[in-house]
């Protein structure tokens, strides 16, 4: 009975990675696309439209989805927001979560091998907060851990932003701290 059951459950976790077979690049090209092309390659992968947020008169349109299949959402991916900038070049955002640690690292390893440089890690409000970077993304890992008792685990939220906007935002956000986005600007990094 043992053996039949985790039979199951392995061939279950099979087809759960075999239908979110996304990876760092592919939301990477996810990004630079327009909701049309968003659309239409995440319904392929079985992800449905969960909500959509129109803000500032149209200049920011969120588009959220999520994947019905609750084993699916479980083991892997558990939502992804496309941040449409539909007035602005090259200034659209992207973020998915997930909870699977295994998962967390095989994204962060793939971050390292496509040549992001890892900026800084600090802890901002019970979160630790961990930045990469190239000449044009920077990319946000915020892992958090859940407060209520019956949830018990952590989360992993992964933010793909334009890099100038990155550093022009958090500035913004946060001009008392002292933090490299003050000092120092992500252009002077070299390979």
């Amino acid at each position: 009975m043992i053996k039949k059951t985790f039979l199951l459950l392995l061939l279950v976790i099979m087809v759960a990675s075999t239908t979110q077979a996304q990876s760092v690049e592919d939301f990477l090209a996810l990004r630079n696309d327009n909701i049309e092309e968003v659309n239409l390659r995440l319904s392929n992968l079985n992800w449905q439209l969960y909500d959509e947020d129109e803000q500032r008169k149209g200049d920011i349109i969120v588009y959220t989805y999520k994947n019905e299949n609750d084993i699916d959402a479980m083991l892997g991916i558990q939502w992804i927001d496309y941040v449409n900038r539909p007035k602005h070049y090259n200034k659209n955002r992207l973020s998915f979560q997930v909870q699977n640690k295994e998962l967390y690292e095989q994204f962060v390893n793939e971050i390292k091998t496509l040549g992001f440089y890892y900026i800084y890690q600090k802890n901002v409000y019970d979160n630790d907060v961990m930045l990469y970077s190239n000449s044009d993304v920077t990319i946000e890992i915020i892992e958090s851990k859940s407060k209520y008792m019956y949830d018990g685990g952590t989360y992993y939220n992964f933010a793909f932003y334009n890099k100038l906007e990155y550093e022009v935002v958090f500035r913004d956000e946060n001009p008392l701290e002292n933090n490299p986005f003050t000092s120092i600007s992500l252009y002077n990094k070299s390979k």
